[in-house]
């Protein structure tokens, strides 16, 4: 298996590549997902690199990839975060109107 990560954990320029051709040899999302995790890939960027292996939209990687067994704890753990951020979004379009 190639190494896909830097010390960052940030994709190198030919992970695209390996994953699509991982994706064309018929690993499964599941195994994708499973494989991105086990190289210390940060949930948002398994994300990107599900989304741009399977075709899918954002929201769809998003939930896949939130709903898999190994990202499920990091997901749930950034949810006050995202409930936060999404508050003061939504405060900042109310005192734009």
């Amino acid at each position: 298996m190639p190494a896909m990560m830097t010390k960052r954990h940030r994709f190198d320029d030919t992970s695209n590549d390996t994953l699509k051709a991982l994706v064309a040899n018929g690993t499964s999302p599941d195994d994708m997902i499973a494989l991105l995790f086990s190289q210390r890939c940060a949930i948002a960027d398994a994300i990107v690199a599900v989304r741009s292996s399977y075709g899918m939209t954002l929201a769809e990687a998003k939930r896949l990839v939130a709903a898999n067994e190994h990202y499920a704890t990091v997901h749930d753990a950034n949810l006050p975060l995202h409930d936060t951020l999404a508050r003061h979004a939504d405060e900042g379009d109310a005192k734009l109107a």
